[in-house]
């Protein structure tokens, strides 16, 4: 089914009585997202701040291409790599498995999977599938 989403983005300008400590932000956005998943109607409210200057066009490119790395990268890692769920926490152990897992993904990604559980199916048990990864 997919979705349809359609967002609203509002950009203001911070109050002039802002915090010292938050005197680098120049937008307050908010972010209204709402539509329909798999059948199932939803909607989304999100607040952020920035240091770009308040033009909602390029904020929202901004916002957008956030979203783009945490669905196709970080998402991945955590849901279908289970990365935070890892035991291996000493010493340079989780970032070594992290960079193997990222370029796992993009060998995947390079060789035409989308779908990383598709990728993972493929190979389990597929040595021949594998090692033609290599050449």
């Amino acid at each position: 089914m997919g979705r349809k989403v359609k967002r609203m983005v509002e950009v203001f300008t911070p109050p002039p009585d802002i915090h010292p400590s938050w005197q680098k932000v120049l937008s307050v956005i908010r972010v209204t997202r709402s539509g329909v998943r798999d059948g199932i109607a939803f909607s989304t409210l999100s607040y952020y701040i920035s240091s770009l200057t308040p033009t909602s066009t390029r904020i929202a490119k901004v916002i957008r291409q956030h979203w783009h790395i945490e669905n196709r990268l970080h998402w991945v890692k955590d849901v279908i790599f289970n990365e935070d769920q890892s035991k291996q926490r000493a010493g340079k152990t989780p970032i070594n498995l992290s960079i193997i897992r990222t370029w796992v993904l993009s060998i995947f990604r390079n060789n035409g999977f989308e779908s990383m559980k598709g990728a993972i199916d493929y190979f389990a048990h597929n040595l021949p599938a594998i090692l033609s990864l290599l050449s």
